[in-house]
This record gives C-alpha cells, structure tokens and sequence, in this order.
C-alpha cells in the first residue's frame, strides 16, 4: 500500500503555487506527484490532518486558516476558511475529538483555539493566551515566540512550546474553552528556545528540541497530574561546529527505538537510541543531501525529509541495526518545501 502525504510550502517569494501532495510507495519511491493549488493560499507552512479533514494554516501578516476535505483519491476540497487573529501562525494542531484547533503564532507569541463545526470545519476563534516575557537571545528571545502545540498521547494534555520565553505551557485539555488557565509550566535551559516535541507511545517520556542551542531535552512526563522533570540533554550538532544552525523538527520511529532531530545549516540528522527505560543516547549525527531541512516525518522504514532551500524532498532507508538513514532512494522537485504531513494508506 502507498503511504499518501501533503508537503506545506511556503509560497511569497518561491515558485510555489500551494500545497502539495506525492505518494510514498512499498519500496520507498515517490509515486504521483500532484499539485493542489488554490487561489489565495499564501505560505501554507504548515499542515495538520485527522480523519478525512486537512487543516492549514497561512503564515503571515494577515492569514487565515483552512479547511479542507480529503476524497478518496487523496485530492484536496476547500470547505471554510476563517481569519487568523494574529500574526506569522506557523504551527497547527487537533484536539483528540477533533472539536477544536490550536494554532500557534510566532510573531504576537499566543496560541488561539479555534472551534470545528459538525462538518469539521474551523469556524470560529473562541478564546487566546497571549504570553508574556523574554529570554537571554536578545536577537530572537526579545519577546514571546510561540512555536508549536502538541497532544500527548493520553489525550489529556496539551504542550505549547514558546520559543522566547524558554517555556513549555501545560493545559488540560478539558478546560480549554471559554477560559484557559494553564496546569504547569516546563522550563527550558535558559536560551534553548523549544521548538516542537514529542512523546513515547504512553506519554511517560517527552522530548523536546530547542532550535537554538541545539539540543534534544529528555523529560519524565507525568500524565496523570501534566509534570515533568529533566534527566538528560544532548546536542544535535557535533561539538566543533562552527556552522551557524538551527534545530528544526524532531519525531521518534515507529517501534519507538529511535528519536531523530533534523538541523538547518549544518544539515544533518541526529540520531538517538531510546533504551528501554527511554533515556537517550546519541548514536550519530547524519549529513544529508538537503539544503536546510526544515520538516520530515518517519512513515515505517523510510524518512522522508524537506529541502526548504535545495526545493526537494528526499527519500532516506533507514537502517534498522542503528536507525541511521542509510541510504537514499527517491527524489521530487517541490519549491520551498517546509512541512511533511502523513496521511492513511491508500
């Protein structure tokens, strides 16, 4: 069966006319390029699926979110769209019953909680967190930047990483509706900047990448009451890297053996072992043939990574002896790609 997937772009400035959409067949080639372009999506940086519904979000000034309907053939139907009310919006994610939206916008540092109708269509903005506050980069942590918002796999709670402010908010996502008031707080080494972040298959281990010291944070996770505490950090980057990078996306394999951290600059992928306590340890630090690889996502045996800058997407084997992407096996042309966003077989 071919794994379908979507590839956000960003379009202002680029050859980009959209979203995009290829196949990943059984022997990792890229089968079926399509382009789905509609008129005024503008830097659809971002994508976010669940059930038959596709959601993305535009970054800039003044954006909006949409709505669209999958069919059968994979082929995109907008549905609704509705305005963003701030602005740069660069992250986008479901809640577990699929009733609400939380969008992360980096330029004001707020995450906003949108409604989903019956239809599964975003409607309507119902309430906003604006964050407050600095970090020790006067260059990028002058304010609140809010980047990402995350589920855990228990479905209780939501993680919003502020990149600014080096925190991560914990929200029960019960109480997310006309009131928001946050659980915990996660704390962050100060001038990390979290990024985005994932969990282990039942929640008891989070770990987060911080785009600027270049690190992957190990945390025990407590789903019952939303705590954390830190047991390990490992950088993404060799220790004599005179490159300047940024860490970008992070994601673990699908039996859960391994976590990979891809890095812009020194484009690469860190490779970690998950042991069977879920502390990690560094395996290898993978040069690939991307220029700048912004997003990628781990379908199987296979590592499918964008090239924002190299205008491709890539196709890596991953070796299954030490998780490493061994070799690569498929290559498509797609303008500013930034974001890789699964979807069921098909």
């Amino acid at each position: 069966m071919a794994k379908l997937f979507y590839i956000g772009t960003y379009t202002e400035g680029t050859r980009s006319r959209g979203i995009y959409s290829a196949q990943l067949t059984e022997d990792g080639l890229l089968d079926g390029l399509a382009v789905e372009t509609y008129k005024g999506v503008v830097n659809p940086s971002y994508l976010s699926v669940r059930d038959k519904k596709l959601y993305a979000v535009e970054e800039r000034e003044i954006g909006e979110l949409i709505s669209y309907d999958i069919d059968d053939d994979g082929a995109l139907e907008e549905k609704g769209r509705c305005p963003l009310e701030s602005r740069g919006c660069c992250h986008i994610t479901t809640s577990p019953d699929g009733s609400k939206v939380f969008v992360s916008s980096y330029n004001d540092g707020e995450m906003l909680v949108y409604s989903v109708n019956s239809d599964g269509i975003a409607y309507n903005m119902v309430n906003e967190v604006k964050y407050e506050g600095k970090g020790r980069n006067p260059e990028r942590q002058e304010g609140p930047h809010t980047h990402s918002s995350f589920v855990d796999p228990t479905g209780k709670w939501l993680l919003v990483c502020d990149l600014g402010v080096d925190t991560v908010f914990v929200y029960e996502i019960s109480s997310l509706g006309k009131e928001i008031k946050e659980k915990n707080v996660i704390y962050t080494p100060e001038g990390s900047g979290p990024r985005h972040l994932c969990f282990n298959k039942d929640g008891s281990r989070l770990y987060i990448l911080t785009e600027l010291s270049n690190e992957v944070l190990s945390y025990t996770f407590n789903t019952e009451d939303g705590t954390a505490e830190l047991l390990t950090r490992h950088h993404t980057i060799p220790e004599d890297c005179s490159d300047e990078t940024l860490a970008a996306d992070i994601h673990l394999s699908e039996n859960g053996k391994y976590l990979y951290a891809s890095n812009r600059g020194y484009d690469s992928i860190a490779v970690f072992e998950i042991t069977e306590n879920g502390d990690t340890v560094p395996v290898d630090i993978c040069k690939i043939e991307v220029n700048r690889p912004r997003s990628f996502a781990v379908s199987g045996i296979y590592m499918i990574v964008a090239g924002q800058y190299s205008n491709n997407v890539v196709v890596y084997r991953l070796n299954q002896e030490n998780g490493k992407p061994k070799d690569k096996v498929a290559e498509i042309a797609v303008p500013s790609p930034v974001c890789i966003c699964l979807y069921d077989d098909i």
